[in-house]
């Protein structure tokens, strides 16, 4: 009953960090330039249309329901409130008998509590980035014991395989997992993975080139460890202002020492050095794998808002790790984790509510979208416009 209550607040601590997304709701970038669209031209084909190397299943469902169901004007309201209906589903799952943790309350709460810009929550060209938390889920659910569990598991971890390049990333654990399992039904969820990581690297090595990533010219050490300190650590547990004003030594310095003091606080807890063990690997899979795609080397470390997304997953993860801590046989440990985590919440609570952005009055603007003619329209973020090709008159 508590963790159904904690996935009831924070729900609501996830509408309350975005109330407008629901009350004035816009298309977010690629929610138009790339979903909508590719609907509007190819129909349910568009599931199967690549973007930026790989599949993105769940939110092309959702835009291609959408456009087939509801008018226009709706579609904003739709695509937002599939993206928080994905959150809930992720919150709903870790409510499971299965999904047997310590400290699952904090752990569903910190969906809502930890720092984040407003850029990866309520909307669905990010919605991997909340989906992706099925699959670490099912490496830390217990096994299923009968076929509705197990054909759950499958359908899920389907969905989220083939959202975004996830599958490939925890591939090595997965086979792990399976390989040091007793249980026949891991082979099968195993079989799922390497399927849908197969799909999406067909897809990564045939789709249409992806414009590359600006590179810097050399990999800057300490300013890569700046960023990390700030975006996992300062920012989340000591607050924006601090984050913001502290030289780039600091924030390596501080967020190395602490990354590393709680990575070995979850290997030595030998009660809970397993799902430590899953955690703190996911975490330093996605690290060195959004190293790689997006070399934060070459960021401005005290700019929280770029790029904001890559560093949900690991944020959360890392205050799963940090939770774990509350009731470690040492008490400092038990009290720094809890120090550490209130604090975090005091300084995020006055910042919760993101700042609402322009209305560009899509319901005044998108008629073009129901002609079918084609249109320049205005959309979030600031600057970008949704360049609708148009396609057949439809009735109204």
């Amino acid at each position: 009953m508590l963790t159904w209550a904690a996935v009831f607040v924070t729900t609501i601590l996830l509408v309350l960090h975005k109330p407008w997304a629901l009350h004035t709701p816009q298309l977010w970038a690629e929610d138009g330039s790339v979903f909508l669209n590719d609907a509007e031209l190819y129909g349910i084909r568009s599931l199967f249309h690549a973007y930026q190397g790989y599949l993105h299943l769940i939110p092309r469902l959702i835009v291609w329901l959408t456009d087939s169901l509801t008018d226009v004007r709706w579609w904003p309201l739709c695509y937002n409130g599939g993206a928080l209906l994905c959150s809930v589903a992720v919150l709903a799952r870790m409510t499971s008998p299965r999904f047997n943790v310590p400290h699952k309350l904090w752990l569903i709460l910190a969906f809502g509590l930890v720092a984040e810009s407003g850029e990866t929550l309520l909307n669905l060209t990010n919605v991997q980035w909340i989906t992706a938390f099925l699959l670490v889920q099912q490496l830390l659910m217990e096994e299923p014991t009968n076929g509705r569990q197990l054909a759950g598991d499958v359908l899920l971890t389907t969905a989220a395989g083939l959202t975004g390049p996830f599958s490939v990333i925890l591939l090595p654990l997965f086979a792990w997992r399976t390989w040091r399992g007793k249980c026949r039904r891991r082979w099968i969820i195993f079989g799922v993975i390497v399927a849908c990581a197969a799909i999406q690297t067909w897809f990564l090595f045939t789709s249409a080139s992806v414009p590359p990533t600006p590179r810097p010219d050399r990999f800057d050490l300490l300013n890569y460890l700046a960023v990390l300190g700030d975006r996992i650590v300062i920012w989340p547990y000591f607050g924006a202002a601090l984050a913001s004003s502290l030289p780039s030594p600091a924030l390596a310095a501080v967020g190395l020492v602490i990354v590393a003091a709680v990575a070995a606080l979850a290997l030595i807890t030998r009660d809970r050095r397993p799902m430590g063990v899953v955690v703190l690997t996911v975490f330093l899979l996605l690290v060195a794998a959004i190293s790689w795609r997006a070399r934060p080397d070459g960021w401005q470390a005290h700019d929280l808002a770029n790029g904001d997304r890559y560093y949900f997953i690991p944020r959360v993860l890392f205050a799963w790790l940090v939770i774990w801590q509350f009731d470690s046989r040492w008490a400092v440990t038990a009290w720094t984790a809890r120090l550490l985590c209130m604090l975090g919440v005091l300084l995020e609570l006055p910042h919760h509510a993101i700042l609402a952005p322009p209305d560009y009055h899509w319901a005044a603007n998108c008629d073009p979208i129901r002609r079918g003619v084609p249109a320049k329209i205005p959309t979030l973020p600031q600057g970008w416009n949704l360049e609708y090709p148009g396609r057949p008159r439809r009735s109204p």
